[in-house]
C-alpha cells in the first residue's frame, strides 16, 4: 500500500482510501495505517525538492526509459534502476551538466573520470549498493572505480522510522488528510 500510495498519490482515480480501509479491516495498528499518510507527506516534500533539480530534459529521458523498460517486464519490482546508477553512468559517459552537478578543482571538458566517491547524506539503500557493485563489475566501465558511502544503510524498518520521525508533529496536508479518515 505504501508503494502504491507513493506511485499514484497524484492520480485522480487512485484508490488509496480503499486500500487504507482494507488495512483497517485487516486489523493493522493505527501507527501502521498512519504510515500511509506519513509516506505521502514525506514523498511530497521529496517531490518538491526533486522538482527543483529535475529539468524538463531529465523528465523526458526518464519517461522514455520507463516505457522502454516496461516492455517484456514480468515483475515490476525488479525493473527499478536507482538514480545513483543513472547518474554514475552519465558521469562516466561525460553527460552530466556542470550546472546540475558542480565539481571542485580543475576539470577539462571530456576528461575521463577514474575514481568516483559517492556519499549520500541520509543513507544509502541495499539497492543502491548493488547498483554500484554491478557498475564496478561491468566491462563497460572502462576501469572507473566507484566507492559508495552514506550516513547509514537503510532497510525497510529504519526507512519507515525515518519517515515517521520526519513527519512527526507536522500538520497533515489537505491531500494526505483525506486518506486518514475514520
Amino acid at each position: 500500500v505504501l508503494l502504491y500510495a507513493l506511485r499514484y498519490k497524484k492520480h485522480s482515480n487512485n484508490d488509496i482510501t480503499g486500500l487504507v480501509d482494507a488495512l483497517k479491516r485487516r486489523g493493522l495498528s493505527e501507527d501502521m495505517i498512519k504510515m500511509v499518510v506519513n509516506i505521502i507527506e514525506y514523498g511530497s516534500s521529496q517531490d518538491s525538492a526533486a522538482e527543483n533539480i529535475m529539468s524538463q530534459e531529465t523528465v523526458v529521458k526518464i519517461t522514455k526509459r520507463l516505457f522502454k523498460d516496461l516492455k517484456g517486464v514480468e515483475n515490476v519490482y525488479t525493473q527499478h534502476v536507482p538514480l545513483v546508477r543513472e547518474t554514475l553512468e552519465d558521469l562516466i559517459k561525460g553527460r552530466l551538466k556542470d550546472t546540475s552537478y558542480p565539481f571542485l578543482g580543475n576539470s577539462a571538458p571530456g576528461r575521463r573520470v577514474q575514481d568516483v566517491i559517492v556519499f549520500i547524506v541520509g543513507g544509502v539503500t541495499y539497492e543502491e549498493s548493488l547498483a554500484v557493485y554491478q557498475l564496478n563489475r561491468s566491462s563497460t566501465m572502462g576501469g572507473v572505480r566507484v566507492v559508495l558511502g552514506g550516513s547509514t544503510v537503510h532497510n525497510t524498518e529504519c526507512f519507515l522510522e525515518e519517515v515517521r520521525a520526519a513527519t512527526q508533529g507536522l500538520p497533515t496536508s489537505h491531500r494526505a488528510h483525506r486518506y486518514s479518515r475514520n
